[in-house]
């Protein structure tokens, strides 16, 4: 067998690393106790479970294996041993210290432990440690060959097997422009799907599938069909073009034909006008008679080695050209319907083609939470660079997203979480008011504001501190023709207030930055004075109860017919009983001065001339001595409207 001794010269396949070398004597197989569990290779992302123990190696040209392990060589490289395949075409294990355990994380990314639990780190250059700390996140991908094991911090490197004279190691080797270093993962018979014997259900619709490619089964045979994206996170897949469905009929109870309006597929891989019998155990789907019995070669694979189906015997299973065909449920006709609120509603099977294409117009929030989302998903080809809208999504679907999804929540019944940091964009509506958590400092809102010291209003949909370099105020009493604004050091969710920013005078421009400073999240407009939106405000007519603040930031007037407000801001709603007045000014308590509502600023803030309302010049040249002369009313300076008592 493959893992008998061999002195001789052995030429490995591992993609990227070919290479010579001689296995000497003392990497002879070391064979498990009877009872010990056995590792089965896997060739599906979906096989790696979080706290999974496992074993990681190479296939070589000769079906041998070689297993990485924690054993360290010149405090680089990681020692490799050899493992030996049994009967069940499964690996026995050679030793402790090639059973290495992967924890997944939320953003999909993955920690290699040894089982001491030492973490499995990058160095420099090709050079891997073993740290008490995790240092190191690794993406696993599959590939045609097993899986590339990649760190995310080195993305042009994979963990790859070498041979220098008679010694075989690991390290982490740059990718050729040819090949990538690709690596086998074999996990426990119990923690394969066939461990828990997910049986078709009966009577259901159902494909051949290895992968992304499906069967087509026709009178010469058993055909590969193309399945590119159509392999969901739940199992299922949708029918590709040109694809066989069958529907699967139990004669027993783990025995059952697969039936369609041409026949029965048969032992022959082909159709048949009576009955032949299948069943399904932890390494795939597999001929049997009427009993359950195997037949000589029940296992139905696919030959990557010259791109066919067949069927062979259990103890070629192991072989790395061989993937063992599974049974996939037919997704649901893939539906989307959009409510009056904007929410669209994805459901059925979508493939990764159809969902990036999804449009986003009018769209709120896309609810992906009844879908299962395709294993591969791509960024969405349609979605504004600048977009507030949700992406929902359920627990299983959090762990197939791209990392450029932004503003992804995970939701969990009425609770829903923030999957990743997220800056609202300023001006563009967020419609979407459903409750949600994000860990603190993790969605944020920024606003270029113009830096000389004028007013703008500001209503976020979380608790936030007031940054350094900015003022806030928020409304208290309001009187005849003025409202008294109070200053505040932290912002309450959808509390409307005013903002400026208190640093240089000179025109320019200054980034207000905020950052929730609680966990919940609930975007909600209000009915206080001064009231906070977060999409579009168009005043139709003559609205006398809607005051907007004016260009010059120093007082609310009364909004014009097709005036607006942008999201992010606030309107003035004085009250039904309030008496109609043409502009209600800003009183800072502590910045009053000379009679007026505004701050007094630097001498250069009087000068230039005066005007009135109606944009007469009452000034030719302002001063504070030639303004207090004037009489009561409310007066443009430099741009900026001044209300004098």
């Amino acid at each position: 067998m493959a893992c008998a001794k061999s002195h001789n010269v052995k030429r490995w396949t591992i993609c990227a690393v070919v290479c010579l070398f001689a296995l000497f004597t003392m990497m002879r197989p070391a064979f498990a106790e009877d009872g010990a569990e056995v590792y089965f290779p896997v060739y599906d992302v979906e096989n790696l479970r979080d706290a999974l123990p496992c074993l990681i190696g190479a296939i070589g040209e000769d079906d041998r294996v070689a297993l990485m392990t924690s054993g360290v060589r010149n405090k680089k490289q990681l020692w490799a041993v050899e493992g030996a395949w049994n009967a069940q075409g499964a690996i026995d294990v050679p030793s402790a210290n090639s059973v290495w355990q992967l924890q997944i994380h939320e953003d999909g990314t993955y920690s290699i432990l040894t089982s001491e639990g030492k973490y499995l780190n990058t160095a420099d250059g090709a050079a891997l440690s073993l740290d008490t700390k995790s240092k190191s996140r690794w993406n696993i991908a599959p590939s045609d060959m097993g899986f590339v094991i990649s760190a995310v911090a080195t993305p042009d490197r994979s963990l790859g097997l070498y041979a220098w004279q008679k010694e075989l190691f690991f390290a982490n080797y740059k990718h050729s422009a040819n090949a990538t270093p690709t690596l086998q993962i074999f996990v426990p018979k119990t923690a394969l799907p066939g461990a828990e014997i997910v049986w078709p259900e009966p009577d259901s619709e159902v494909l051949l599938s290895v992968g992304e490619l499906s069967a087509s089964v026709a009178s010469e045979g058993l055909s590969v069909v193309a399945a590119a994206g159509c392999r969901l996170s739940d199992g299922s897949m949708i029918v590709p073009q040109g694809a066989s469905t069958f529907v699967c009929r139990y004669v027993g109870d783990s025995v059952f034909v697969l039936q369609n309006d041409e026949g029965y597929f048969s032992h022959s891989l082909a159709y048949a006008e009576t009955p032949e019998y299948w069943s399904v155990d932890a390494v795939g789907l597999k001929a049997c008679d009427a009993t359950g019995v195997e037949i000589s070669e029940p296992y139905l694979v696919y030959n990557k080695t010259i791109s066919e189906f067949c069927l062979i015997p259990a103890s070629e299973v192991w072989r790395a050209s061989y993937v063992p065909a599974v049974l996939s449920g037919c997704a649901p006709e893939a539906t989307e319907e959009l409510s009056e609120e904007g929410v669209k509603t994805l459901r059925g099977g979508w493939s990764t083609e159809a969902l990036s294409a999804v449009s986003w117009q009018g769209v709120s929030a896309l609810d992906l939470r009844a879908l299962a989302l395709p294993i591969a998903t791509q960024s969405f080809a349609h979605r504004p660079a600048q977009c507030n809208s949700p992406i929902l999504v359920n627990a299983e679907a959090s762990m197939h997203l791209v990392k450029d999804w932004p503003f992804v929540l995970q939701c969990d019944g009425e609770d829903a979480q923030l999957l990743s940091p997220f800056t609202l964009s300023d001006g563009v509506p967020l419609k979407w008011g459903g409750r949600f958590k994000a860990p603190r400092g993790t969605l944020s809102y920024s606003r270029q504001m113009y830096a000389d010291g004028g007013w703008e209003t500001l209503c976020v949909p979380f608790a936030t501190m007031v940054p350094d370099g900015f003022e806030v105020r928020v409304p208290g009493e309001i009187s005849e023709n003025e409202i008294t604004f109070l200053k505040v050091e932290r912002l309450e969710a959808n509390q409307a207030a005013i903002v400026r920013y208190v640093g240089a005078v000179e025109t320019g421009s200054a980034l207000l930055h905020l950052n929730n400073d609680a966990e919940t999240v609930q975007p909600a407009s209000s009915d206080f004075l001064l009231r906070g939106l977060y999409d579009t405000l168009r005043v139709e007519g003559n609205e006398s109860g809607i005051y907007l603040l004016n260009t010059s930031g120093q007082a609310f007037v009364r909004a014009a017919s097709g005036s607006w407000v942008a999201p992010f801001r606030a309107w003035l709603c004085p009250g039904q009983d309030a008496d109609v007045q043409t502009a209600y000014a800003l009183r800072l308590p502590e910045d009053e001065t000379s009679g007026c509502a505004m701050p007094v600023c630097d001498a250069n803030r009087w000068q230039g001339a005066c005007y009135d309302l109606q944009g007469r010049c009452v000034l030719l040249h302002t001063d504070a001595v030639s303004f207090a002369a004037l009489p009561a009313g409310v007066y443009i300076v430099n741009g900026k409207m001044i209300i004098k008592q």
